[in-house]
């Protein structure tokens, strides 16, 4: 049985770019995060050696900023407000294409408030809440 079982493990190896696939998917840890949560996006797509990246990041999906120092396949970051994510993947310095666009929301403010759990409820309840310009 062991014999059997060494016999049918198959490893599959990469070959050193020669093109960029026409289809490179963009991947998140997230959907949607808070402001101070860091997350990662990375290219979806399985690649060999050879390849460089450069991720960018939009507000609108429509105008592109270089996200500075984001040069590899995976890159953790934060982000205060909904972005759109992709990345140029090039071969050797031979032909590039981008990967699909990605969104990630940014969470509403009170879902990101901290998750405070008393030792003791009791003591932290709030009371005798009055409004400051009652009518």
């Amino acid at each position: 049985m062991l014999w059997f079982l060494l016999t049918t493990i198959k490893t599959e190896f990469f070959d050193p770019c020669t093109s960029v696939p026409d289809t490179l998917y963009t991947g998140a840890s997230v959907t949607e995060v808070c402001s101070t949560v860091s997350f990662r996006i990375f290219v979806a797509s399985a690649l060999g050696s050879g390849y460089t990246f450069q991720w960018f990041v939009s507000a609108d999906s429509l105008t592109w900023a270089s996200v500075q120092g984001a040069t590899s396949n995976t890159y953790f970051l934060s982000q205060n407000q909904q972005s759109f994510y992709k990345c140029l993947v090039t071969c050797s310095g031979a032909d590039s294409v981008y990967t699909i666009p990605l969104r990630v929301g940014a969470s509403p403010f009170y879902l990101c408030y901290c998750d405070f759990k008393a030792i003791n409820p009791s003591l932290y309840q709030i009371k005798n809440v009055k409004p400051l310009n009652p009518r």
